[in-house]
């Protein structure tokens, strides 16, 4: 397992990478195309320091490698390298045909639920019933926004999305710390 140390160097030495392609073929940027390009590098350059072990990793560098942009495909293959990119639209078109069967899971899963329910409502005192019920509803609610927050959380499943969240927080940690620590050093200067 590598160190935060190692993760934030090797993010910091992508991140610049994609920055520099940008600056390179673009010359004259507007504010929201310095942004973008911020943004994107950032994101790709985390991605790809956790790409074999995440699920988020691979939607997110697989959801900017599809982009019809090709300032944005050159830095996305620049930052992960020209074979992991293949394996990355592998992934792509898999996790495309699980989300199918997941809604299929799903819907199984849901009518036992609803069996499971009814009986217990019928056995058990109704004050208690009616907390469990808005309680799964609340979980269901929240682990929904879950999904939608992690790239590629709406093809997780719900164990699975609360790992891949965890993993992607400290990512993003690590990122932010980064950035702040880059604009104190650049304004220290």
């Amino acid at each position: 397992m590598r160190s935060p140390n190692q993760v934030k160097l090797e993010f910091l030495k992508k991140w610049a990478r994609g920055l520099q392609i940008y600056r390179n073929r673009k010359k004259n940027m507007d504010l929201l195309e310095r942004k973008n390009a911020i943004k994107l590098s950032a994101d790709v350059a985390m991605a790809s320091t956790k790409l074999n072990s995440s699920q988020w990793s691979r939607a997110l560098i697989s959801e900017a490698s599809s982009s019809d942009n090709t300032i944005t495909n050159i830095v996305v293959q620049q930052i992960i390298g020209n074979h992991k990119a293949d394996h990355v639209k592998n992934y792509s078109k898999n996790l495309q045909d699980s989300s199918a069967t997941m809604c299929i899971v799903n819907s199984k899963n849901t009518i036992r639920s609803k069996k499971i329910l009814r009986r217990s409502r019928k056995s058990a005192h109704p004050r208690r019933a009616m907390a469990a019920t808005i309680a799964k509803r609340i979980v269901k609610r929240r682990t929904q926004m879950l999904k939608s927050l992690v790239p590629g959380g709406k093809s997780m499943d719900d164990l699975s999305i609360i790992k891949e969240a965890l993993d992607y927080v400290l990512s993003l940690q690590v990122q932010v710390n980064v950035m702040r620590r880059l604009v104190e050093i650049s304004e220290g200067a």
